[in-house]
């Protein structure tokens, strides 16, 4: 529950005027530095580099859910098809073909710096933890184990899951160190850690 509301403070980050300085109406500040806004679907923003602005606000950009996230995406005719048209994420265009990772979390923050190139293994390991109703810990790699009642910690390495150990049922947040300690390890700087 508490990585939707992060997921959802993420969006709402784009929708708020912070940073803007008076000089220049148009370019935002942060702590990654200097951002244009281009208008999204659903009332978001998508976060540019304001060397890119023109270029990709010369487009029409939607939101699609994709991976747990909110990604921008606007339609392209594909030629190999016959007029069908086909997706192209902001982050492509930004920083070309290929799988990006969105380093500070914020899909809609397709700034130049905060794309980094990812495989599949990687680009999973920064993915927020699951929210379902089959989740049993608010912790990432954290689950409980209804028969033995002991929090079980696994997590994912090159597509084969470790297990790393059992915590009794007062020591959720242990559990979670335990993740965090081992995600370090094996995910580097893709590692997505609990707050705890």
């Amino acid at each position: 529950m508490r990585l939707i509301r992060a997921s959802r403070e993420m969006c709402r980050q784009c929708r708020v005027d912070e940073g803007k300085p008076p000089s220049d109406p148009h370019t935002y500040y942060d702590e990654f530095g200097r951002y244009r806004r281009i208008a999204l679907t659903r009332g978001l923003y998508a976060l540019v580099d304001p060397e890119q602005y023109d270029e990709l606000n010369a487009f029409n950009w939607t939101v699609h859910p994709s991976n747990g996230g909110m990604y921008a995406h606007r339609m392209v005719l594909d030629e190999s098809k016959r007029s069908r048209q086909r997706m192209v994420s902001m982050h492509n265009d930004v920083a070309g073909p290929g799988r990006w990772d969105h380093h500070n979390i914020n899909p809609l923050d397709n700034r130049r710096g905060n794309l980094r190139t990812a495989d599949d293994s990687q680009n999973g390991y920064n993915k927020p933890k699951r929210n379902s109703s089959r989740c049993t810990s608010r912790y990432k790699g954290v689950s409980w184990h209804k028969k033995h009642e002991v929090w079980v910690v696994r997590i994912t390495v090159a597509r084969k899951t470790l297990h790393l150990g059992c915590f009794p049922k007062e020591q959720e947040e242990q559990a979670a160190r335990a993740y965090d300690a081992a995600a370090i390890e094996h995910h580097g700087e893709f590692a997505r850690l609990n707050v705890v």
